[in-house]
C-alpha cells in the first residue's frame, strides 16, 4: 500500500470511486432519487472538485495492488477564495435547489468559524472503499496532512457521524452542528515562541548548502532526516515541504544573530518557519511554498560590502518603510489583493487587523461611535524587487553614473485604505533586511527607490506604484526600524546615520560622520523616548527605531510585537496624507482661481473642506492605554505633523477669505439683479397707469410696491456687504 499524489490520468478513476463512496450519504440524498444516477452526478463534481484541490491544496489518493481504494482532498481555503472564486463558488454552490440550501448555510457556518482566519486547510472529502474501511485507512490519511504540515490549522465538516471518533483520537475539536453536519477542527501546535530562551539554535540546513558562506566561518553539523520534506537544487538550494518524501539534511548549532543572517541571506518574507523534533532535539526548519527558483542575497558584490561595511552589516533589522498616499482606484487594489497569498505576510495584516480593533475604541462596533478603524481596508499587492544605487550625480558628458549597491532583493507591498476618503498608507516590509540599512534609508530621503521589473529594466518606486496601482505619494516616507541586539553593542555613528537617515561614511571617505547636535543629544539617553525600559526607542523627523535583545524572537513573535508601533506609524500617516491631499487641492485651486466663475468657487470650496473634514477621525484618535497615546503623540511630534498642520491651516485661511469675498460677489450680483427687477416693474407700473386709466389700477399698484421693495431689499444687500468688506 501507498500513498500517491492524484495525477490528471488519475482523476477519473479516483471521482468514480468517490461517487461510490459518497452515493448513500444523505448529505447528497437529494442530487437523485436513483443511486446510478445520482453517482453519475457525483462523479462529474468530484471530477471538478479533484482539479481544484490539485491546483489550490493537496489531492491524494490510497493505492493497494494497483488500485486506488482511498482518497483525501484538501484546499486552503483562505488561497481558493483570494485567487479562484469561481472554483471556491463551485465547492458552495449546486444546482439542485435542496444542495444548494445546505451547502449555503454549511458555507455561513464556516465562515463565522474561521473567523477571517488565513490559515486553513480545509477538508473536502475522504473517502474509503467498503471493502478496506475500518483498518485506519482513513486516519492515515488524514494524518499524513496534519504531520506535513504542522503550520497549518485543519478544519471539516462531517456528516457521517460515525467517524467523528477517528478526527477525535487525532486531536480534532467538535464545533457545533448544522443540520447533518458537524464541523470540527484542529489548531495548528507550532508555537509562536520557538526561540529558546538560551540562545543556543538548531537550525536544519540542506545537504547541499554552505553553511560557511552564512556565517563566513566552519560550523559542525550531523545528518539528520527531516521527514515530509523536499529539498530543491536550484542557485540556492531550499526545503519544500512534501506529502510523499523525506529528504537528508544537517543539523547545525547556532547563535540568534546567527540565525538572523540566515535569514537575510534566504530572504526570509519568501519561507515560513516552522519547529520540528528530530531526535528529540527540537530544530528550525525554513520551508518555501512557492514553486520558482531562488536564489540566496549573497554574491561577490555582498561579499565586498562585508569586507567594506563590517559596522552596517553587523546588524540584521526589521524594515518598514511607510508611504502616506492617495489612491484612485479601490478595485484596482482588491483586484490586485486576489492575485496574492503569502504566509508571512498574511500574518502582517491579521497583526495589523488586530490593532486596529483593540488599540483603540471599543471592539464590539455597536458600541463604538469612533468608528473610524471600520474604514479601514488592508490588502497585499504582491513583492518589488529593490535595488539600491549610488546617489545621483552632476553629470557633465550627459552619462548617468550610478552604480548598484549589493544585490537586488524582493520586498512586500501593504496598502491600508481610508474607504470613505481616497487617503491611505503603503508599507514596504523586509524582514531581516538584506539591504544595507544606511543606503536604503538614504535612498528613501531621496525619493530614489529603485525597482527592478519583470522586464529587467529598472524604474523609480513612486513611478512604479503609479502605473502599477494609480497610488500618488502624499507626503514623505517614514522609516521604523527594529534591531534584536543591545543597545551597546551599536555604535553611535550608525545610529546617527540611521536617524539622520543618510548612508554612513568612515572618516576618510565623502563627508564623514554624522555630527548633528540634535542627533547627538538624542544618543546620549539609555532609553529614548521608551516608556520601559526593556528597550531603547529613538525618532527623528522620518524614523522610529527601537533597539533590545528582547526583541529577539520567532519571525511571528516579532510580527506581533512590531505590528504596535507600526500600527501607531500608519495612524499617524493617515493624517499626514489628508493634510497633503487637502493642500495640494487648496494650492491647485488658488493657482486655477481665475477660470471659475463666482459660484464655481464656491463650489470647489465646498468640496475641498467637506472631503477634508471626512477625515477628521484621524486627527485625535482616542487610544484605549494612556501609554498608545503617548506613544502616537511622542512619534508625532517626531514627525513634525504639526507643522504640516498649521501650513494647512494657512491655506484654509486663505480659502475661507475667498470663500467671503467671492460670497459677497455673489450676493451683490444677486442684489444687482433684483435692483434691476425693481426698477423695470416700477417703470412698467408708472406707464401703465399714465396711459391706461381705464383700467383697474390695482395690478400696476401692486407691481410698484414690488419694485419698491426690491430696491429696498438691494439697499439693504448693499449695506451688509459694506459692512462685511469693513469687518
Amino acid at each position: 500500500m501507498i500513498i500517491k499524489p492524484i495525477k490528471i490520468a488519475d482523476i477519473d478513476i479516483v471521482a468514480q470511486v468517490a461517487a461510490e463512496c459518497f452515493a448513500d450519504d444523505h448529505f447528497y440524498a437529494s442530487l437523485h432519487s436513483d443511486r446510478e444516477q445520482r453517482k453519475e452526478l457525483l462523479k462529474k463534481l468530484f471530477i471538478e472538485s479533484i482539479h481544484i484541490c490539485i491546483l489550490h491544496g493537496h489531492a491524494y489518493f490510497y493505492e493497494s495492488k494497483g488500485e486506488c481504494i482511498a482518497f483525501a482532498l484538501w484546499f486552503n481555503y483562505n488561497r481558493l477564495k483570494k485567487l479562484d472564486i469561481k472554483a471556491f463558488n463551485h465547492i458552495f454552490t449546486s444546482t439542485d435547489n435542496h444542495l444548494e440550501g445546505k451547502l449555503k448555510e454549511e458555507l455561513h457556518s464556516i465562515e463565522n468559524i474561521l473567523n477571517g482566519s488565513r490559515e486553513y486547510f480545509y477538508l473536502l472529502a475522504i473517502g474509503v472503499t467498503p471493502s478496506h474501511r475500518r483498518q485506519g485507512i482513513a486516519t492515515t490519511l488524514v494524518r499524513k496532512m496534519l504531520d506535513t504540515y504542522p503550520q497549518y490549522n485543519l478544519f471539516a465538516d462531517v456528516s457521517n457521524q460515525r467517524s467523528l471518533k477517528i478526527y477525535e483520537q487525532l486531536g480534532f475539536e467538535i464545533l457545533e452542528k448544522s443540520g447533518s453536519c458537524t464541523f470540527i477542527r484542529l489548531l495548528s501546535q507550532q508555537k509562536d515562541y520557538c526561540i529558546p530562551e538560551d540562545n543556543n539554535i538548531y537550525l536544519a540546513i540542506p545537504n547541499t548548502c554552505s553553511a560557511e558562506s552564512f556565517f563566513n566561518k566552519k560550523v559542525k553539523s550531523q545528518p539528520i532526516t527531516l521527514p515530509y520534506m523536499e529539498v530543491i537544487e536550484t542557485g540556492c538550494p531550499f526545503f519544500r515541504q512534501s506529502l510523499y518524501q523525506s529528504c537528508p539534511a544537517r543539523l547545525i548549532k547556532i547563535s540568534y544573530i546567527e540565525l538572523l543572517r540566515y535569514q537575510r541571506f534566504i530572504n526570509i518574507l519568501n519561507f515560513q518557519e516552522i519547529e520540528l523534533t528530530i531526535d528529540n532535539t527540537s530544530c528550525l526548519v525554513y520551508v518555501y511554498s512557492g514553486h520558482d527558483e531562488r536564489n540566496i542575497i549573497y554574491n561577490n558584490e555582498i561579499h565586498h560590502s562585508l569586507y567594506c561595511k563590517q559596522c552596517e552589516w553587523s546588524i540584521v533589522p526589521d524594515v518598514y518603510i511607510s508611504v502616506p498616499i492617495l489612491y484612485n482606484n479601490i478595485d484596482k487594489l482588491i483586484q490586485t489583493h486576489n492575485q496574492h497569498d503569502e504566509f508571512t505576510i498574511n500574518r502582517v495584516l491579521t497583526s495589523l487587523d488586530f490593532r486596529t480593533t483593540y488599540e483603540a475604541g471599543i471592539p464590539v462596533k455597536d458600541l463604538d461611535s469612533r468608528c473610524f478603524k471600520y474604514r479601514i481596508h488592508r490588502f497585499y499587492l504582491g513583492k518589488v524587487t529593490v535595488q539600491i544605487q549610488s546617489e545621483d550625480q552632476i553629470s557633465f558628458n550627459g552619462l548617468a553614473n550610478k552604480i548598484n549597491i549589493g544585490t537586488p532583493v524582493e520586498i512586500g507591498l501593504i496598502i491600508s485604505v481610508d474607504e470613505m476618503t481616497q487617503c491611505g498608507v503603503l508599507h514596504l516590509i523586509s524582514l531581516s533586511c538584506g539591504l544595507p540599512i544606511t543606503q536604503l534609508l538614504d535612498s528613501v530621503s531621496r525619493n530614489q527607490i529603485n525597482i527592478i521589473k519583470a522586464t529587467s529594466q529598472s524604474e523609480n518606486f513612486y513611478q512604479y506604484i503609479k502605473n502599477e496601482f494609480d497610488l500618488e505619494k502624499k507626503g514623505t516616507a517614514k522609516s521604523f526600524i527594529t534591531i534584536p541586539q543591545k543597545r551597546e553593542e551599536i555604535g553611535n555613528d550608525l545610529l546617527a546615520s540611521m536617524l539622520f537617515c543618510e548612508t554612513l561614511y568612515e572618516d576618510n571617505e565623502s563627508i564623514g560622520k554624522v555630527a548633528d547636535k540634535e542627533i547627538v543629544q538624542k544618543l546620549v539617553s539609555p532609553t529614548g523616548i521608551a516608556q520601559y525600559n526593556y528597550a531603547c526607542v529613538f525618532a527623528h523627523t522620518n524614523i522610529v527605531m527601537q533597539i533590545s535583545d528582547t526583541l529577539q524572537g520567532s519571525v511571528t513573535e516579532r510580527i506581533i510585537k512590531e505590528s504596535i508601533t507600526l500600527f501607531y506609524i500608519e495612524l499617524i500617516l493617515f493624517e499626514e496624507a489628508a493634510i497633503y491631499i487637502a493642500d495640494d487641492r487648496i494650492v491647485n485651486f488658488l493657482t486655477q482661481l481665475d477660470q471659475y466663475s463666482p459660484n464655481q468657487v464656491l463650489k470647489n470650496i465646498n468640496l475641498i473642506i467637506s472631503n477634508h473634514v471626512r477625515t477628521i477621525e484621524f486627527w485625535d484618535i482616542q487610544m484605549n492605554y494612556p501609554s498608545s497615546k503617548k506613544s502616537v503623540d511622542d512619534i508625532r511630534r517626531a514627525f513634525k505633523i504639526r507643522k504640516e498642520q498649521e501650513k494647512i491651516e494657512c491655506n484654509k485661511a486663505q480659502l475661507l477669505t475667498i470663500h467671503q469675498i467671492r460670497s459677497a460677489i455673489v450676493d451683490r450680483t444677486e442684489a444687482s439683479i433684483l435692483s434691476a427687477a425693481g426698477i423695470i416693474l416700477t417703470v412698467i407700473s408708472v406707464i401703465d397707469i399714465i396711459t391706461d386709466t381705464s383700467k383697474s389700477p390695482i395690478l400696476s399698484v401692486v407691481a410698484l410696491l414690488v419694485g419698491i421693495l426690491l430696491l429696498i431689499k438691494r439697499s439693504i444687500f448693499q449695506r451688509i456687504i459694506s459692512v462685511s468688506r469693513i469687518k
